[in-house]
């Protein structure tokens, strides 16, 4: 039980995610691990756009909401935190002592690029549900990238099977994923 608190701890530092979000998110997917991607992750929780294509005609239409519907839900209600800018209150702070440094950091770049990412949606003339939906889509990517810096809590058949390559395959994603924009400040103002 104390193994399972930790990792629910872990994915609450990430706005957005309070404990119950965390407790939902954990219990409905489980071991992140097993999805090979977070694209995987995105279609399992069906927050991808639908697609209609014939031909050269590629027509894409709202998210599939195929998949888990209570983690889906949880990460659209905890992705309408993100209208607001990104700071590190004081309950986040809370959240984020004695956690390692690697989720920190992928929390924290969550937090940068998902408030901006919302700004941006909005003053392009998107929909508030359709930015905050976009939003939840990446809120997933990250909290992938978090279970990937954290050590299962239950064994998950194959999980000791993973080799070198496909360790290096995962790192490369989660370094992709993170590196999609330069941040050019990190948590409490540092410099990254």
């Amino acid at each position: 039980l104390h193994k399972e608190y930790r990792r629910q701890r872990q994915m609450c530092i990430e706005t957005g995610i309070a404990f119950i979000a965390a407790v939902t998110f954990v219990v409905e997917i489980g071991d992140v691990r097993r999805f090979e991607t977070a694209p995987q992750l995105m279609a399992y929780l069906g927050l991808v756009p639908s697609e209609s294509s014939t031909g050269e005609r590629v027509k894409r239409g709202g998210i599939t909401k195929a998949g888990n519907r209570r983690a889906r839900r949880v990460l659209i209600e905890g992705a309408w935190t993100y209208r607001y800018p990104a700071r590190v209150s004081q309950t986040i702070q809370a959240r984020l002592d004695g956690l390692p440094r690697s989720v920190r950091e992928i929390a924290w770049k969550a937090q940068i690029r998902l408030c901006a990412r919302y700004r941006r949606l909005i003053t392009t003339g998107k929909l508030k549900t359709v930015a905050v939906a976009a939003i939840a889509r990446e809120m997933a990517a990250f909290l992938w990238a978090i279970g990937q810096e954290v050590s299962p809590l239950f064994g998950h058949k194959g999980s000791s099977s993973v080799n070198r390559d496909e360790k290096g395959a995962i790192q490369n994603q989660r370094h992709h994923l993170l590196d999609v924009q330069s941040w050019e400040q990190g948590p409490g103002g540092e410099s990254s």
